[in-house]
C-alpha cells in the first residue's frame, strides 16, 4: 500500500487514508449505529430484536478504524493479494457536476427536492399494520390458502396471537385460575378480539362444571332428589308397617 504519485510510503499512505476516509467511515457508521440502537426503544418485539445489529456495527467501526489500518501499514500491497491492479475508479462527471452544483446552490436544490417530495407526502395514506401477509401477492398458493381459511373462520384462527403469563409458581389453583378467567373476559371484550381461549375456557366457552354457581346448582338438585327419595322411602316404610299390622 503506497502512493507513489504523492511520494508517500506505506506508513504515510496509511495515515493519509485514515485522515481522509476515517471521518467518512465514522460519520456514516455512527448514523447506522444510532438508527439500529433506536429500534431498541420500540414496543414491537420484531423491531426491537433488530437492535442487536447495532452491536455488529459498533464492532465493525472499531475494526475499520483500528485493526484495518494496522494490517494496511504492516502488509502494504500484499493486503490486496492476489490482485496486482491498484488503479482507482475514474471519477463520474455526472455525479461530480451534481455535487458541485448542490454545494454552490444548496437552497435551490433543497427547494427542488421539496417540490418533488411534497405530492407524495400529501397523498401518503398508509395505515400502520403488522400483517406481514399483506406484502405477499394473492397469486401465491400459500396466501390463497390463508385467505380461504380467513374467509370461513376468524383471522385469528389461522394466525393467532399468544399472551403468556410469567409467574414464579404454578397457576393451577383456585386464586390464579380466577385471575386468568377475569383476564379472559376482559380480553374478549376488547375491540377487534373475536375469540379468547385460555385455561378456564379452552374452547372459547366456559366450562360450567368449574364454576361454583353450577356446582351449587348440582348440589341443590342432588339434595332435592335425595329428599324426594327419602320421602318415597319413608312413605313406603309406612305402608309396609301398616300392612304388617
Amino acid at each position: 500500500l503506497e502512493d507513489p504519485r504523492n511520494g508517500l510510503g506505506v506508513a504515510e499512505a496509511t495515515k493519509d487514508s485514515i485522515k481522509k476516509a476515517g471521518r467518512t467511515i465514522l460519520y456514516s457508521g455512527s448514523s447506522i449505529l444510532i438508527g439500529f440502537s433506536a429500534l431498541g426503544l420500540a414496543n414491537f418485539s420484531v423491531y426491537r430484536s433488530a437492535a442487536g445489529v447495532a452491536v455488529g456495527v459498533l464492532v465493525l467501526l472499531i475494526v475499520l478504524l483500528t485493526l484495518n489500518p494496522f494490517f494496511m501499514a504492516t502488509l502494504g500491497k500484499k493486503m490486496f493479494w492476489p490482485s496486482k491492479e491498484f488503479a482507482g475508479e475514474n471519477p463520474s462527471k455526472m455525479w461530480h457536476g451534481i455535487s458541485s452544483a448542490t454545494l454552490k446552490r444548496p437552497v435551490v436544490f433543497l427547494a427542488a427536492v421539496a417540490v418533488v417530495v411534497a405530492p407524495f407526502f400529501v397523498t401518503y395514506s398508509n395505515v400502520l399494520n403488522y400483517d406481514d401477509t399483506a406484502e405477499i401477492s394473492d397469486s401465491v398458493p400459500s396466501k390463497q390458502g390463508l385467505n380461504l381459511v380467513q374467509k370461513h373462520f376468524s383471522k385469528g384462527m389461522a394466525m393467532p396471537s399468544y399472551l403468556y403469563i410469567k409467574s414464579d409458581h404454578t397457576l393451577d389453583n383456585e386464586k390464579d385460575l380466577k385471575l386468568i378467567d377475569e383476564l379472559t373476559r376482559k380480553l374478549r371484550n376488547s375491540e377487534g378480539v373475536d375469540k379468547v381461549m385460555s385455561a378456564t375456557e379452552p374452547y372459547n366457552e366456559k366450562i360450567k362444571l368449574l364454576y361454583v354457581k353450577k356446582q351449587l346448582k348440582s348440589v341443590t338438585d342432588g339434595t332435592a332428589k335425595l329428599e324426594k327419595g327419602v320421602g318415597k322411602l319413608t312413605k313406603g316404610s309406612e305402608q309396609v308397617t301398616s300392612g304388617a299390622k
